[in-house]
């Protein structure tokens, strides 16, 4: 006989401007944006412009522009011949690890613990 029941929570949900949603936030926001635009690079041959990135991935959050640009410069390149156009940075370029690299610093748990904490 095999029995599913509700487990025990294992992470603890981030408290606001605490070190631990600091940490996580400057790991999950540039893993993000990159899958997003490697994804749109993909499907389209274009990247995204900020207010692309703003309002697709994080329109419920209140990370402020100023710090969501940061992010991005982290995993992006701007063109601004290209309308202002975010592209994804090559594989090492500027210390860029790669969109699987940065996926692997956030962990599910973690995405599931902001999640709650931003919809609370």
């Amino acid at each position: 006989i095999y029995c599913v029941g509700q487990t025990e929570p294992r992470v603890k949900v981030f408290a606001p401007n605490t070190n631990d949603e600091k940490k996580f936030v400057n790991a999950f926001v540039p893993y993000q944006v990159s899958k997003n635009i490697e994804r749109t690079e993909e499907q389209h041959g274009r990247g995204l412009t900020f207010d692309d990135i703003k309002d697709r991935l994080f329109a419920n959050t209140t990370i402020p522009h100023g710090q969501l640009r940061i992010r991005i410069k982290q995993v992006a390149n701007f063109e601004r011949s290209n309308n202002g156009i975010w592209s994804l940075k090559g594989l090492g370029e500027d210390g860029f690890p790669s969109v699987e690299a940065l996926g692997r610093k956030v962990s599910p748990e973690g995405v599931a613990a902001y999640e709650s904490q931003c919809a609370a």
